[in-house]
């Protein structure tokens, strides 16, 4: 059963977007309705709020590790899962918009907002220099 909201419209509510910033995960839940949805439902709406974009960017964030053989050292590389974010956004224009806002409203996730920025950038891992 498909969740009814009193407009009609789905679209992200502040109680919800209190939950999100806790358990979102874009790779998993939103992914998988994005993908598996009517094509003729209403489309998603995101609400525009800093905590909510960084609450699904951190949900997006993964991490790659690295050893080179006969090394000790490991090398962590921060990943994006960038193409469900475009897709659960819209596109790639709407999310750097977020991303901004956010850069400029939100105190904290500095790291994780430059690596989205290096995302918007172009960045692609494992196509260009880490």
């Amino acid at each position: 059963m498909r969740p009814q909201f009193p407009n009609g419209k789905r679209s992200v509510k502040p109680s919800v977007m209190r939950t999100a910033k806790k358990r979102l995960d874009p790779r998993t839940g939103l992914a998988v309705r994005l993908h598996n949805g009517d094509p003729f439902e209403p489309k998603l709406t995101i609400d525009d709020r800093p905590e909510l974009t960084l609450a699904i960017l951190r949900g997006a964030r993964t991490e790659t590790i690295c050893q080179t053989m006969g090394s000790r050292a490991v090398r962590r590389s921060p990943r994006l899962a960038w193409e469900e974010l475009i897709q659960l956004y819209g596109d790639e224009a709407t999310l750097g918009k977020r991303v901004e806002n956010a850069r400029a409203s939100a105190p904290s996730g500095a790291e994780l907002l430059e690596l989205a920025g290096k995302y918007l950038s172009g960045w692609r891992p494992g196509r260009d220099d880490d």
